[in-house]
Protein backbone atom coordinates (compact mmCIF):
# COMPACT_ATOMS: atom_id res chain seq x y z
CA UNK A 1 0.00 0.00 0.00
CA UNK A 2 2.53 2.34 1.02
CA UNK A 3 4.42 1.63 -2.21
CA UNK A 4 1.49 2.82 -4.47
CA UNK A 5 0.81 5.73 -2.27
CA UNK A 6 3.62 7.84 -2.04
CA UNK A 7 4.21 8.18 -5.52
CA UNK A 8 0.38 8.74 -6.35
CA UNK A 9 0.62 11.78 -3.21
CA UNK A 10 4.01 13.06 -4.00
CA UNK A 11 3.11 13.63 -7.80
CA UNK A 12 -0.16 14.80 -6.54
CA UNK A 13 1.65 17.99 -4.25
CA UNK A 14 3.62 18.18 -6.94
CA UNK A 15 0.69 19.42 -8.91
CA UNK A 16 -0.97 20.97 -6.69
CA UNK A 17 1.96 23.28 -5.65
CA UNK A 18 3.08 24.12 -8.95
CA UNK A 19 -0.08 24.84 -11.33
CA UNK A 20 -2.90 25.58 -8.10
CA UNK A 21 -0.18 26.93 -5.47
CA UNK A 22 -2.64 27.41 -2.48
CA UNK A 23 -1.87 28.46 0.64
CA UNK A 24 -2.04 25.03 3.09
CA UNK A 25 0.33 25.86 5.85
CA UNK A 26 -0.87 23.19 7.96
CA UNK A 27 -0.68 20.53 4.97
CA UNK A 28 -4.93 20.10 5.50
CA UNK A 29 -5.19 19.29 1.61
CA UNK A 30 -2.39 17.36 0.29
CA UNK A 31 -1.55 15.66 3.86
CA UNK A 32 -4.98 14.74 5.98
CA UNK A 33 -7.82 15.02 3.58
CA UNK A 34 -5.62 13.02 0.77
CA UNK A 35 -4.50 10.31 3.17
CA UNK A 36 -8.13 9.97 4.33
CA UNK A 37 -9.70 9.62 1.35
CA UNK A 38 -7.05 7.54 -0.37
CA UNK A 39 -7.34 4.95 3.18
CA UNK A 40 -11.07 5.00 2.96
CA UNK A 41 -10.92 3.97 -0.79
CA UNK A 42 -8.66 0.77 -0.09
CA UNK A 43 -11.14 0.33 2.68
CA UNK A 44 -14.14 0.15 0.49
CA UNK A 45 -11.98 -2.38 -1.75
CA UNK A 46 -11.28 -4.88 0.84
CA UNK A 47 -14.26 -4.59 2.68
CA UNK A 48 -15.56 -7.68 4.87
CA UNK A 49 -18.75 -7.85 5.75
CA UNK A 50 -18.26 -10.35 8.79
CA UNK A 51 -16.25 -7.77 10.63
CA UNK A 52 -19.36 -5.80 10.95
CA UNK A 53 -20.89 -8.10 13.47
CA UNK A 54 -17.40 -7.58 15.53
CA UNK A 55 -14.62 -9.59 15.71
CA UNK A 56 -13.41 -11.40 19.27
CA UNK A 57 -10.15 -9.74 19.02
CA UNK A 58 -10.85 -6.20 17.85
CA UNK A 59 -10.91 -3.86 21.17
CA UNK A 60 -8.48 -2.70 23.53
CA UNK A 61 -7.90 -2.84 27.02
CA UNK A 62 -7.85 -0.08 29.51
CA UNK A 63 -4.23 -0.80 29.47
CA UNK A 64 -3.61 0.06 26.19
CA UNK A 65 -5.85 2.81 25.87
CA UNK A 66 -3.41 4.59 28.81
CA UNK A 67 -0.79 3.84 26.70
CA UNK A 68 -2.01 5.11 23.35
CA UNK A 69 -2.62 8.67 25.09
CA UNK A 70 1.26 8.83 25.53
CA UNK A 71 1.39 9.03 21.78
CA UNK A 72 -1.61 11.20 21.87
CA UNK A 73 0.79 13.64 24.14
CA UNK A 74 4.00 13.49 22.40
CA UNK A 75 1.47 14.21 19.19
CA UNK A 76 -0.49 17.28 20.80
CA UNK A 77 2.71 18.95 22.14
CA UNK A 78 4.93 18.36 19.07
CA UNK A 79 1.47 19.56 16.44
CA UNK A 80 2.48 23.45 16.62
CA UNK A 81 5.71 22.78 15.31
CA UNK A 82 3.73 20.57 12.44
CA UNK A 83 1.84 23.29 11.72
CA UNK A 84 4.25 26.08 11.56
CA UNK A 85 7.24 24.73 9.78
CA UNK A 86 6.35 25.56 6.30
CA UNK A 87 5.23 28.97 7.37
CA UNK A 88 7.12 32.48 6.90
CA UNK A 89 9.38 33.31 10.28
CA UNK A 90 8.50 35.67 12.49
CA UNK A 91 5.02 36.79 12.59
CA UNK A 92 3.31 34.06 10.25
CA UNK A 93 5.20 31.71 12.48
CA UNK A 94 4.43 32.72 15.82
CA UNK A 95 0.36 33.15 14.57
CA UNK A 96 0.70 29.75 13.49
CA UNK A 97 1.54 28.00 17.03
CA UNK A 98 -0.48 29.67 19.06
CA UNK A 99 -3.36 29.14 17.05
CA UNK A 100 -2.02 25.37 17.42
CA UNK A 101 -2.10 25.54 21.16
CA UNK A 102 -5.60 27.36 21.13
CA UNK A 103 -6.93 24.80 19.18
CA UNK A 104 -5.65 22.07 20.55
CA UNK A 105 -6.40 23.25 24.13
CA UNK A 106 -10.13 23.59 23.02
CA UNK A 107 -10.66 20.52 21.46
CA UNK A 108 -9.11 18.92 24.46
CA UNK A 109 -11.87 20.60 26.61
CA UNK A 110 -14.38 19.66 24.41
CA UNK A 111 -13.51 16.61 23.94
CA UNK A 112 -13.40 16.15 27.91
CA UNK A 113 -16.55 17.35 28.43
CA UNK A 114 -18.69 15.62 25.45
CA UNK A 115 -17.06 12.35 26.25
CA UNK A 116 -18.85 12.50 29.90
CA UNK A 117 -22.22 13.64 27.89
CA UNK A 118 -22.41 11.55 25.37
CA UNK A 119 -21.85 8.37 28.03
CA UNK A 120 -24.39 7.07 29.22
CA UNK A 121 -23.63 6.93 32.70
CA UNK A 122 -21.91 10.67 32.41
CA UNK A 123 -18.32 9.20 32.47
CA UNK A 124 -15.11 9.75 30.82
CA UNK A 125 -14.05 7.02 28.03
CA UNK A 126 -10.23 7.05 27.76
CA UNK A 127 -10.60 5.65 24.04
CA UNK A 128 -12.81 9.36 23.15
CA UNK A 129 -9.58 11.22 24.67
CA UNK A 130 -6.84 9.29 22.83
CA UNK A 131 -8.88 10.15 19.51
CA UNK A 132 -10.95 13.58 19.78
CA UNK A 133 -8.56 15.47 21.57
CA UNK A 134 -6.45 16.56 18.68
CA UNK A 135 -8.80 17.24 15.89
CA UNK A 136 -8.72 20.98 17.23
CA UNK A 137 -4.75 20.87 15.66
CA UNK A 138 -6.08 19.68 11.96
CA UNK A 139 -9.33 22.09 12.38
CA UNK A 140 -7.08 25.08 12.32
CA UNK A 141 -4.02 23.86 9.91
CA UNK A 142 -5.44 25.43 6.84
CA UNK A 143 -5.73 28.99 7.92
CA UNK A 144 -2.95 28.98 11.34
CA UNK A 145 -0.74 30.97 9.63
CA UNK A 146 -3.69 33.70 8.89
CA UNK A 147 -5.35 36.55 11.13
CA UNK A 148 -7.96 34.18 12.28
CA UNK A 149 -7.47 35.75 15.91
CA UNK A 150 -7.22 33.26 19.46
CA UNK A 151 -11.43 33.21 19.32
CA UNK A 152 -11.39 31.52 15.95
CA UNK A 153 -8.91 29.22 16.89
CA UNK A 154 -10.60 28.38 19.48
CA UNK A 155 -14.15 28.15 17.77
CA UNK A 156 -12.20 25.70 15.27
CA UNK A 157 -11.20 23.60 17.97
CA UNK A 158 -14.39 23.41 19.51
CA UNK A 159 -16.01 22.61 16.13
CA UNK A 160 -13.31 20.25 14.90
CA UNK A 161 -13.59 18.06 18.04
CA UNK A 162 -17.49 17.87 17.76
CA UNK A 163 -17.38 16.73 14.29
CA UNK A 164 -15.02 14.37 15.24
CA UNK A 165 -16.83 13.05 18.32
CA UNK A 166 -20.17 12.86 16.69
CA UNK A 167 -18.44 11.21 13.57
CA UNK A 168 -16.61 8.05 15.80
CA UNK A 169 -20.09 7.70 17.59
CA UNK A 170 -21.89 7.86 14.65
CA UNK A 171 -20.87 8.08 11.18
CA UNK A 172 -18.52 5.17 11.68
CA UNK A 173 -20.79 2.95 12.05
CA UNK A 174 -23.03 4.22 9.40
CA UNK A 175 -20.37 3.63 6.64
CA UNK A 176 -19.54 0.20 7.46
CA UNK A 177 -23.05 -1.18 7.39
CA UNK A 178 -24.37 1.24 4.82
CA UNK A 179 -21.70 2.62 2.83
CA UNK A 180 -19.37 -0.80 2.77
CA UNK A 181 -16.48 1.31 4.50
CA UNK A 182 -14.61 -0.29 7.20
CA UNK A 183 -13.15 2.87 9.08
CA UNK A 184 -10.83 1.28 11.71
CA UNK A 185 -9.37 3.99 13.40
CA UNK A 186 -11.41 6.76 12.87
CA UNK A 187 -9.09 8.29 10.10
CA UNK A 188 -12.34 10.02 8.03
CA UNK A 189 -13.37 11.71 11.53
CA UNK A 190 -10.16 13.00 12.61
CA UNK A 191 -8.67 13.83 9.31
CA UNK A 192 -11.17 13.71 6.46
CA UNK A 193 -13.98 15.99 8.58
CA UNK A 194 -12.38 17.99 10.28
CA UNK A 195 -9.86 18.49 7.57
CA UNK A 196 -13.17 19.70 5.36
CA UNK A 197 -13.75 22.21 8.13
CA UNK A 198 -10.33 23.75 7.87
CA UNK A 199 -10.30 24.14 4.51
CA UNK A 200 -13.68 26.22 4.95
CA UNK A 201 -12.76 28.02 7.02
CA UNK A 202 -9.51 28.81 5.16
CA UNK A 203 -11.06 29.63 2.64
CA UNK A 204 -13.38 32.14 4.30
CA UNK A 205 -10.22 33.86 6.00
CA UNK A 206 -8.95 34.33 2.41
CA UNK A 207 -11.65 35.97 1.20
CA UNK A 208 -11.83 38.12 3.73
CA UNK A 209 -7.99 38.86 3.94
CA UNK A 210 -7.49 42.87 3.17
CA UNK A 211 -4.59 45.28 2.93
CA UNK A 212 -6.41 47.08 6.00
CA UNK A 213 -5.90 43.72 7.88
CA UNK A 214 -2.69 42.59 7.43
CA UNK A 215 -0.98 45.72 6.04
CA UNK A 216 1.81 44.89 3.27
CA UNK A 217 2.19 41.61 4.71
CA UNK A 218 -0.86 40.51 3.18
CA UNK A 219 1.30 39.64 -0.01
CA UNK A 220 3.65 37.14 2.37
CA UNK A 221 0.56 35.87 4.09
CA UNK A 222 -0.84 35.15 0.73
CA UNK A 223 2.14 34.88 -1.60
CA UNK A 224 0.35 34.54 -5.07
CA UNK A 225 -1.86 37.66 -4.07
CA UNK A 226 1.34 39.67 -4.74
CA UNK A 227 1.52 41.74 -7.93
CA UNK A 228 3.03 40.27 -10.88
CA UNK A 229 6.63 41.02 -12.13
CA UNK A 230 7.26 44.20 -13.95
CA UNK A 231 3.79 45.91 -11.72
CA UNK A 232 4.37 49.10 -10.45
CA UNK A 233 2.90 47.84 -7.22
CA UNK A 234 4.86 45.23 -7.11
CA UNK A 235 7.91 48.18 -6.55
CA UNK A 236 6.21 50.29 -3.91
CA UNK A 237 5.61 46.64 -1.94
CA UNK A 238 9.30 45.33 -2.01
CA UNK A 239 10.70 49.16 -0.84
CA UNK A 240 8.24 48.38 2.42
CA UNK A 241 8.84 45.04 2.11
CA UNK A 242 12.42 43.91 0.87
CA UNK A 243 12.96 40.78 -0.75
CA UNK A 244 9.16 40.37 -1.69
CA UNK A 245 8.92 38.04 -4.30
CA UNK A 246 6.32 38.56 -7.28
CA UNK A 247 3.34 36.42 -7.29
CA UNK A 248 0.43 35.31 -9.57
CA UNK A 249 -1.51 38.84 -9.24
CA UNK A 250 -4.70 37.01 -8.17
CA UNK A 251 -7.79 38.62 -6.12
CA UNK A 252 -9.28 36.82 -2.58
CA UNK A 253 -11.89 35.26 -4.53
CA UNK A 254 -8.86 34.18 -7.39
CA UNK A 255 -7.30 32.46 -4.88
CA UNK A 256 -10.68 30.69 -3.06
CA UNK A 257 -11.20 29.19 -6.16
CA UNK A 258 -7.78 27.61 -6.59
CA UNK A 259 -8.23 26.72 -2.92
CA UNK A 260 -11.83 24.71 -3.94
CA UNK A 261 -9.58 23.61 -6.66
CA UNK A 262 -6.91 21.92 -4.72
CA UNK A 263 -9.37 20.48 -2.41
CA UNK A 264 -11.01 18.15 -5.21
CA UNK A 265 -7.97 17.48 -6.85
CA UNK A 266 -6.82 16.12 -4.05
CA UNK A 267 -10.40 13.78 -2.94
CA UNK A 268 -10.57 13.01 -6.65
CA UNK A 269 -7.41 11.63 -6.62
CA UNK A 270 -6.98 10.06 -3.51
CA UNK A 271 -10.02 8.32 -3.73
CA UNK A 272 -9.02 6.79 -7.75
CA UNK A 273 -5.54 5.38 -5.95
CA UNK A 274 -6.97 4.15 -3.41
CA UNK A 275 -9.56 2.53 -5.14
CA UNK A 276 -7.00 1.03 -7.57
CA UNK A 277 -4.15 0.41 -4.36
CA UNK A 278 -7.33 -2.00 -3.10
CA UNK A 279 -7.44 -3.61 -6.07
CA UNK A 280 -3.85 -4.69 -6.38
CA UNK A 281 -4.37 -5.43 -2.56
CA UNK A 282 -6.89 -7.80 -3.05
CA UNK A 283 -5.00 -9.56 -5.68
CA UNK A 284 -5.31 -13.85 -4.68
CA UNK A 285 -0.88 -13.38 -4.87
CA UNK A 286 -0.62 -11.58 -1.74
CA UNK A 287 -2.55 -13.77 -0.05
CA UNK A 288 -5.10 -11.55 2.18
CA UNK A 289 -5.81 -13.04 5.59
CA UNK A 290 -8.63 -14.70 6.57
CA UNK A 291 -11.21 -12.68 8.64
CA UNK A 292 -10.34 -14.86 11.68
CA UNK A 293 -6.94 -13.78 12.02
CA UNK A 294 -7.88 -10.29 11.17
CA UNK A 295 -6.46 -7.88 14.31
CA UNK A 296 -4.06 -11.37 15.39
CA UNK A 297 -0.30 -10.35 15.59
CA UNK A 298 0.14 -14.31 15.09
CA UNK A 299 0.01 -14.73 11.47
CA UNK A 300 2.80 -12.28 10.64
CA UNK A 301 4.80 -11.62 14.27
CA UNK A 302 6.35 -13.78 17.33
CA UNK A 303 4.60 -13.38 19.98
CA UNK A 304 5.26 -14.64 23.56
CA UNK A 305 4.10 -18.15 24.52
CA UNK A 306 2.15 -16.45 27.20
CA UNK A 307 0.31 -14.22 25.03
CA UNK A 308 -3.64 -15.84 24.96
CA UNK A 309 -6.91 -14.77 25.47
CA UNK A 310 -5.83 -13.43 28.71
CA UNK A 311 -4.87 -10.86 27.27
CA UNK A 312 -8.09 -9.58 25.66
CA UNK A 313 -10.70 -7.65 26.59
CA UNK A 314 -13.42 -8.64 28.96
CA UNK A 315 -16.15 -8.56 26.56
CA UNK A 316 -14.09 -10.28 23.63
CA UNK A 317 -13.14 -12.84 25.90
CA UNK A 318 -17.11 -14.07 26.45
CA UNK A 319 -16.99 -14.09 22.87
CA UNK A 320 -14.52 -16.45 22.42
CA UNK A 321 -15.91 -18.38 25.68
CA UNK A 322 -19.09 -18.51 23.62
CA UNK A 323 -17.80 -19.52 20.51
CA UNK A 324 -15.25 -22.29 22.05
Amino acid sequence: MALLEVPIFAVTEWAILKYLKINDAGGTIMIHIFACYFGLGVSAVLYRPCLNEGHSKEGTTYQSDILSVMGTLFLWVFWPSFNSSLTLPGDDQHRAIIHTFIGLSSSTLTAFALSALLNRKGKLTMADIQNVTLAGGVTVGASVDMMISPVGAFALGMIGCTACMLGYKYLTPFMAKKLRIQDQCGIHNLHGLTGLISTTAGIICILIASEDTYGPSLYQTFAHRAPVEGDPRLKELQELIPGLNPGEGRSASEQGLYQVAALGVSIGVSIVGGLLTGLVLSLPVLAQPPDEFCFDDTLYFEVPEEFDNNMLPTRNRDMVAIKD
